[in-house]
């Protein structure tokens, strides 16, 4: 993690890919894909929820000069890399005490799942897909046993555990999930630049 200091404000942001939460990620996607803001705006936004105190580091850094905010630059290259690791993708998570695991392959979701998730997509067209896909692909474990896929699950799971995962430890099995299934009413996702902030 980096440490920044905005004249009396110290704020704490992420370094890596390693260190964003799958909720930061969605608000990444959601920021950097909206039309109705310039690229400043959205590095701006971006930075800052990244950071412990996404508000407060958003204001203080409206209140820099284009130039020293321009000049955190290089510090932020990793955003415009793409998302790789080389770890092995987890297939349980310990949540809250629970056990929840990620379904990996879409091929092995039943007809009655399948039909599930495509009317969740069409009742939901603001949702990002990578946020359909996460209610979908993790599932509470219990006895021992997978639960079955249900729709108060499936909110439950995007409403709660989003800002509890780590991106690395589903990003793949999402990402392989994707390119298996075609889910045109949801957002897509794209890159975004922004940079690296130094420690003060």
């Amino acid at each position: 993690m980096l440490n920044l200091t905005i004249e009396d404000q110290s704020f704490v942001l992420a370094e890596s890919w390693s260190e964003i939460t799958f909720s930061q990620y969605i608000t990444i996607i959601n920021i950097t894909t909206d039309e109705s803001l310039n690229e400043i705006l959205k590095a701006v936004k971006v930075i800052s929820c990244i950071s412990d105190k996404p508000e407060a580091c958003e204001k203080c850094l409206l209140n820099i000069s284009r130039e020293d905010f321009e000049s955190l630059g290089d510090h932020f290259e990793w955003t415009k890399r793409k998302i790789e690791q080389d770890s092995v993708q987890k297939e349980f998570l310990e949540i809250d005490g629970k056990t929840y695991k990620i379904k990996k392959e879409y091929n092995k979701l039943t007809l009655g799942e399948m039909i599930s998730v495509e009317t969740l997509i069409a009742n939901n067209k603001n949702m990002n897909q990578f946020e359909v896909v996460f209610g979908v692909l993790l599932r509470e474990v219990v006895d021992g046993k997978e639960k079955e896929f249900n729709e108060d699950d499936f909110l439950y799971v995007i409403s709660k555990l989003q800002d509890k995962v780590m991106l690395l430890d589903v990003y793949n099995c999402i990402s392989f999930f994707l390119s298996g299934v075609e889910m045109s009413t949801t957002k897509t996702s794209k890159a975004f630049s922004i940079q690296q902030m130094a420690k003060s």
